[in-house]
């Protein structure tokens, strides 16, 4: 298609005795690899040229031409115009082209847009092809340039737009009408920017003519609202303080109807704008643990409440240093069973209607160090450990309090084990369990799976499950009734 090849008439292909003549002169070699070449590139200029009679095609009109270029194998079909200050421009420009594909390919560009491209296999589809593209409208345009300099127009309001005949059109714009009396999507768009661009240099031109009596008019209004402003935000300022000032007690009596968590999450909000930072606030134990809670049960929920600042709530670091301060081991816990007696003594006998449950999971080995150089990880089930206290645990067992009525539950227990706890082991632990919880006078019934080590224990405490046959049941009744049910719905 670039080729350097001018077109093949115009040169000349050597005669042979030329040739001969060459050879004859001397032993080079140089001579003949020119003629060589010579051919080939006249052969290739043949086979890349556009066929003659694409050179003669009908043009739409007077006013188009056709023409060829140097250097370049195809052939041009265009149509000049006048543009400003006698400039020649080219408004519609056809190219016709050999290249690998089939046929002849040509591409259409409307005032220097590539319009249409594509391949054509015969001179008739040639012409109409050249009879569409006349027909096609030109873009009218996106603004005229002569109201608006293009030394007004934004950096990035500049590189959008090209002038074209002292009009503005955009860089991407289509050449053509999408319909009749229409511009393209893309100078659309060019335009509605340049008329707000234009209508923002109106208005600050405008403030600019201003007198200097407006101007001080302006000043004098716009110091009456600020003053205004001042003035409220005053108002507000001092009542702020007033409310701030206020001792605890008001706002004990104000909160004193809500139950007593929404209290405690009041007044470590209150107490939370009293600070300057969000560092160094001190929490109740109530609050510490409700925090703790929320996190087990939702972190992600914790860490939204806590970094849009809509709770006062302590960072996972503050955690982690109050759970240090309590120190758990595995058994039973005798704090959390004086607790319970303390609270069951102002509940009604009817809510003590509950049982323990007890469970078994399985758990990975894993041996961890704590701060004060303690290995955990290893069998403990209390004060009944006794030879496998020094083997990693897999199992955990948990002694669960659950009360019929209500939803909360508590355990009493914990235990990590070496994979299930042995029956004879099993039956200490839950006879300790139930004398332990029915000293608050929790205990109503013992549930737990139907596992082979706690059927063994089940057996050992003497408790075992017969079947006792009350009333024999006569089964020939009740087939004689279904087949003549059956009989009967077969005969009507």
């Amino acid at each position: 298609k670039n080729a350097s090849v001018c077109p093949v008439e115009e040169k000349r292909v050597p005669s042979h005795d030329f040739v001969i003549d060459l050879e004859a002169s001397g032993p080079s070699t140089d001579t003949g690899g020119s003629v060589l070449t010579n051919e080939l590139d006249l052969r290739a200029a043949s086979e890349t040229c556009v066929p003659d009679d694409f050179t003669r095609l009908d043009v739409p009109s007077e006013y188009w031409s056709s023409h060829r270029i140097p250097d370049y194998t195809g052939i041009v079909y265009y149509k000049l115009k006048i543009g400003e200050n006698q400039n020649i421009e080219s408004e519609r420009v056809v190219l016709l082209f050999r290249d690998d594909g089939p046929g002849v390919a040509y591409s259409a560009h409307l005032c220097g847009h590539l319009v249409d491209a594509g391949r054509i296999a015969s001179c008739e589809k040639a012409n109409r092809l050249l009879r569409k593209f006349d027909s096609y409208r030109l873009c009218r345009r996106a603004l005229p340039a002569g109201g608006m300099p293009r030394s007004s127009l934004t950096n990035g309001l500049e590189a959008q737009v090209t002038v074209h005949e002292g009009t503005y059109f955009s860089k991407r714009c289509a050449g053509k009408e999408p319909s009749e009396g229409q511009v393209c999507v893309s100078c659309r768009y060019t335009r509605k920017a340049l008329l707000t661009r234009r209508s923002r240099l109106k208005r600050s031109t405008g403030r600019n003519l201003l007198s200097a009596a407006q101007k001080l008019r302006l000043a004098r209004q716009k110091n009456k609202r600020l003053s205004s402003r001042v003035g409220n935000l005053k108002k507000q300022l001092c009542k702020m303080q007033e409310n701030a000032s206020k001792p605890e007690g008001v706002l004990e009596a104000e909160i004193s109807a809500l139950n007593p968590k929404q209290q405690e999450c009041v007044q470590q909000c209150f107490s939370a704008v009293k600070k300057k930072s969000s560092k160094g606030n001190k929490y109740t134990k109530a609050w510490v643990l409700e925090c703790i809670l929320m996190k087990m049960k939702g972190a992600e929920l914790y860490e939204h409440l806590r970094s849009h600042n809509i709770i006062s709530l302590p960072s996972k670091s503050t955690l982690k240093r109050y759970l240090r301060t309590n120190k758990t081991a595995f058994g039973f816990s005798h704090k959390v069973l004086r607790q319970l007696k303390k609270r069951t003594r102002h509940i009604s006998s009817f809510k003590l209607r509950n049982g323990l449950l007890v469970d078994e999971v399985k758990l990975s080995k894993h041996l961890y160090v704590t701060s004060s150089g303690r290995i955990e990880g290893f069998v403990d089930l209390g004060h009944f450990t006794a030879e496998e206290q020094d083997i990693s645990c897999d199992h955990g067992m948990i002694v669960m309090f659950v009360p019929f009525p209500g939803k909360w539950t508590q355990v009493i227990g914990a235990f990590a084990t070496r994979g299930n706890v042995k029956a004879e082991m099993l039956a200490k632990i839950l006879i300790e369990a139930t004398i332990l919880a029915e000293a608050s006078g929790l205990v109503g019934f013992i549930t737990c799976d139907g596992a082979s080590w706690n059927r063994r224990m089940w057996n050992i405490l003497g408790i075992v499950v017969k079947a006792k046959l009350c009333a024999a049941v006569n089964t020939l009744w009740i087939h004689l009734g279904s087949c003549f049910s059956y009989r009967i719905s077969h005969i009507y």
